[in-house]
């Protein structure tokens, strides 16, 4: 059994190489120690870029994490001159991290399985009845600080910073600039407590 589980592990740090030799191919930068766990899926547009630093763990299967991701994790630009830049050491599982202009995720921080980050509505309203679908025309840059800790299923906005070491609840909706070293929660975005 043990053989096996060897093999095993070796097998997944053979397959996390090539999936990291296709991201290369894509036109995505990486430093080193960047550990894929499962299969991410990611888009980047002519022109745009997605720039991950040294040891970055993308976790994209069920087996990596005690919730069970429930999805791949999704890293894309919507248009030329888009940034997706993660920083040493970031975790994240089963999350999708969008960007139309300019998605920042500072040194250190934890993204939890489910969370969605997006810097774009995606659409807005054109004429009476109809739908724009021009992702880069009102996009917002969101900027989120080093150690920053975001709980499962959060949703962050367009437009937000949020400062170093601060704590989002799982569940969040971040509409508005979290202080560094707070805690917040809920989709009305209060202060639950100074974290340090």
């Amino acid at each position: 059994m043990l053989k096996f589980g060897k093999i095993l592990h070796n097998a997944r740090k053979v397959t996390g190489k090539l999936w990291a030799f296709c991201l290369r191919l894509r036109g995505v930068s990486h430093g080193s120690g960047l550990e894929l766990k499962g299969k991410p899926i990611v888009t980047r547009c002519a022109h745009s870029a997605i720039i991950l630093g040294d040891n970055v763990t993308l976790s994209s299967h069920i087996r990596y994490n005690p919730l069970c991701n429930n999805q791949p994790c999704v890293l894309r630009t919507m248009g030329k001159d888009s940034e997706i830049i993660i920083e040493d050491f970031v975790g994240i599982s089963g999350s999708s991290i969008c960007a139309a202009s300019r998605i920042t995720i500072g040194k250190g921080t934890i993204i939890g399985t489910g969370s969605v980050i997006m810097d774009t509505d995606f659409h807005h309203p054109d004429g009476e009845y109809r739908w724009d679908n021009d992702a880069t025309s009102r996009s917002q840059p969101i900027n989120i600080g080093r150690g920053v800790f975001i709980g499962t299923r959060c949703i962050i906005l367009k437009g937000v910073t949020i400062g170093d070491r601060a704590i989002i609840a799982a569940g969040s909706v971040v509409a508005k600039d979290v202080a560094a070293n707070t805690v917040v929660g809920s989709n009305t975005m209060q202060v639950l407590r100074h974290a340090y």
